[in-house]
């Protein structure tokens, strides 16, 4: 659009020469300053706020975590049936990917909602041909799940490759195999791709053994979205065979098209994708766990500003609930390459101090080790926000840690706060 002729500003809905308005200030000003001077100045004294002091608050509403670890009854996650238990798409954020207390924190969380309210799928932030291999292990399948996460560690999901989640895999086998009513395991993010074009073509050799060479020479010369067209035309000639192969073939191949257009602008939204396919083709009764970094399943916009998974799906799940974390102070895990050996470690980091005025300075005030906030009804303005958190990703570029500004009660549905944090425990 051509710029005006002379500088123009909006005040109050209408367009006002610059020059008009400097006009307009200065008799107001002379006006205000014959008024001051004619009469007494009045002190302004500030309304007093009406909430009540965070200690007080978080006293009152705040549930105490008995234990990070999976020991005893569920006592205290019982606040949890009433504000999650009816929804059916329940996400559990990470703080860091490296946070030893988180970790176990996740397996009482999973055993919670496992056994107390009927989940029956966890689906995690990793690719889905490697964790299709964790959930055959999990059904009773004989495999090592420590090749599987050390395999992880070189896709660069190397927080999964780890004592803790090792845990949870257990954990998740032995469900199994003393229960008639089996939990799922399967992941949602877009990498991998290798390996899923290696499963699409071996399901070609099973399923059209003529046509399988001509799939391997499409993927060679760079013919993704053509295989999975071609895939996906086929259903009524493949579910016959077997309509959870033929559902997994083909998200193998859609994994390959979105790996193939995979920037991070669009990597939420192909994992918001994932996980709604996981949730109708995995979970019997559709209710679906998912783990994630929580800056991917909280209900605003990543740290960049684009759209997160969580978002997506809080659009298309109605109740949808994303249960989050923030820490104190302690340890965690990052991933750092290692040139010498080309795969990822983890290395031990230490969060940055509390900032002052911070969300963690406010729950530092209730003077616990762990608790349990709801952030839904009628939330004190301290806790609306926005104010600060930390939060650390899986790598330390471009900041080991970072810090944003946000209303959490926006952001999340619930957060656990934990005061002192250990690293996880790199499988060896």
């Amino acid at each position: 659009a051509r710029a005006p002729a002379a500088p123009t500003i909006t005040v109050n809905g209408y367009t006002v020469a610059m020059r008009r308005l400097r006009v307009a200030v200065l008799f107001s000003l002379l006006a205000i300053s014959s008024i001051a001077h004619a009469a007494p100045r009045r002190r302004v004294i500030a309304k007093p706020s009406t909430d009540p002091a965070p200690a007080a608050w978080l006293t009152a509403h705040a549930t105490a975590i008995e234990s990070t670890e999976l020991a005893g009854p569920s006592r205290d996650l019982e606040p949890l049936r009433a504000l999650a238990g009816s929804s059916s798409l329940v996400a559990l954020g990470d703080l860091t990917h490296g946070t030893h207390e988180i970790f176990t924190l996740k397996l009482r969380l999973i055993d919670f909602f496992v056994r107390e309210l009927n989940f029956d799928t966890l689906a995690i932030e990793a690719p889905f041909p490697l964790t299709n291999e964790l959930d055959a292990y999990i059904h009773g399948s004989v495999a090592d799940p420590r090749a599987i996460l050390h395999r992880a560690g070189a896709l660069n999901y190397a927080f999964w490759n780890t004592e803790e989640f090792l845990a949870v895999v257990e954990w998740l086998r032995a469900y199994n195999l003393s229960h008639d009513a089996q939990v799922s395991l399967a992941g949602f993010d877009i990498y991998d791709e290798a390996t899923a074009q290696a499963n699409v073509i071996a399901y070609y050799r099973h399923a059209d053994p003529a046509l399988a060479s001509a799939i391997e020479a499409m993927y060679a010369n760079g013919g993704a979205e053509a295989v999975h067209a071609q895939l996906a035309s086929r259903r009524a000639d493949f579910e016959p065979l077997g309509s959870s192969e033929y559902a997994d073939a083909l998200q193998n191949a859609t994994v390959v098209v979105q790996r193939m257009h995979g920037v991070a602008e669009t990597r939420d939204v192909a994992m918001a994708e994932n996980a709604l396919w996981i949730r109708q083709h995995r979970s019997r009764n559709s209710k679906v766990l998912l783990w994630a970094h929580q800056e991917h399943l909280g209900r605003s916009a990543t740290y960049v500003g684009w759209p997160s998974m969580g978002q997506l799906l809080a659009a298309q799940v109605s109740d949808y609930f994303v249960i989050g974390h923030l820490a104190g102070s302690g340890m965690f895990l990052q991933s750092i390459w290692d040139s010498r050996t080309q795969a990822f470690r983890l290395e031990p980091r230490v969060f940055r101090p509390v900032l002052p005025d911070s969300y963690e300075a406010t729950f530092r005030e209730a003077h616990q080790p762990r608790i349990l906030v709801s952030l839904h009804g009628n939330v004190p303005s301290w806790l609306q926000g926005p104010a600060q958190y930390r939060s650390a990703g899986s790598s330390p570029n471009p900041n080991p840690d970072w810090e944003r500004s946000e209303s959490l009660p926006q952001k999340l549905d619930a957060v656990i706060y934990l005061d002192e944090t250990s690293a996880a425990r790199p499988l060896r």
